[in-house]
């Protein structure tokens, strides 16, 4: 191994090709299925207010207006649902998130010589295995035909600075991988649990006032609002509806336990990456971390393979 000390920074380091596209092509189908999932749920909020306001005298034309608004936002609800079927973004999402956390994994296993990219490997050795890791992803992922189709496979899949740092002595590799990758998803995994569990609180919260809304409209509708003519209960009842689907589909509970564990596993093996002093040891370390970040790679690969 070279005995070049000269530090190198996740700034510096890029991850092959198909780790940056796979994030590019996951983010951007995130974005269209939370959009279409939002309209849909918003055209359903609508289509009940209508529905309660359409109860009260069919003669005024304001009335009947507001029976073709109902239908048209129900309608609108079921084209998007139809979208939201035949466009499989969300399938698209979970499994460009898989690939790009594999990828990643695989580059850093390849970086600090762990597993099947020892420091025993020539240069050559390991940059063909990478590769040819990187090829079986691709073949056994169903998806990866869209990502291959954004043009962007070009770019180089093995970038200097991955090599660089694969030929650095023990201690240089394992301070920038405690620095660029251990330490950095911690900090991320814990920021996104404590995200999680701060929106499922807040949502938990709307869905309590929303039902007891429905709740009080039900108990009080024939002594209060029944000379409104408005059926407040379906509104409050499909409100409750809406706001539990979305954090179903933003699965805030299921993921501020995911991520709030790997914070703390990832935390209790960076306490005791101090002592690591050879190779042997920094191979053990890596592959316990790429471990417990690849069971909520798998999570997501899961998802994606969900019908």
């Amino acid at each position: 191994m070279a005995t070049d000390t000269q530090a190198l920074t996740i700034k510096e380091i890029r991850y092959p090709a198909l780790a940056e596209i796979a994030s590019q092509v996951s983010q951007r189908a995130q974005k269209k299925f939370l959009r279409l999932v939002a309209a849909d749920l918003l055209c359903l909020i609508a289509g009940a207010i209508l529905s309660a306001l359409s109860i009260c005298d069919m003669t005024l034309i304001w009335s009947k207006a507001l029976v073709a608004g109902m239908g048209l936002s129900f309608g609108a609800s079921l084209f998007l649902t139809i979208v939201l079927g035949k466009k499989q973004y969300k399938k698209l999402w979970y499994n460009s998130r898989g690939i790009a956390e594999s990828v990643r994994t695989l580059a850093w296993r390849y970086m600090t010589c762990t597993g099947a990219y020892s420091s025993e490997l020539t240069l050559a050795e390991a940059d063909n295995k990478l590769t040819e890791a990187i090829s079986a992803l691709i073949l056994e992922r169903k998806q990866s035909a869209w990502i291959l189709g954004t043009g962007q496979g070009a770019n180089r899949q093995l970038p200097p600075d991955m090599q660089r740092l694969r030929q650095m002595d023990t201690q240089t590799r394992k301070q920038n991988y405690l620095t660029s990758r251990l330490e950095d998803q911690i900090v991320w995994y814990g920021n996104k649990a404590k995200f999680c569990q701060q929106h499922e609180d807040r949502w938990f919260l709307f869905i309590i006032i929303a039902q007891f809304l429905a709740f009080a409209s039900a108990m009080l509708y024939p002594f209060v609002f029944s000379w409104l003519h408005i059926n407040l209960i379906s509104i409050f009842a499909t409100l409750t509806t809406v706001f539990f689907s979305w954090s179903q589909v933003k699965r805030y509970q299921e993921l501020a336990q995911t991520y709030g564990l790997a914070a703390q596993q990832l935390g209790l093996l960076s306490a005791k990456a101090e002592h690591i002093k050879t190779d042997v040891e920094l191979s053990a370390l890596v592959q316990k971390a790429e471990e417990i970040m690849g069971r909520e790679h798998e999570l997501w690969e899961a998802l994606g393979d969900t019908p």
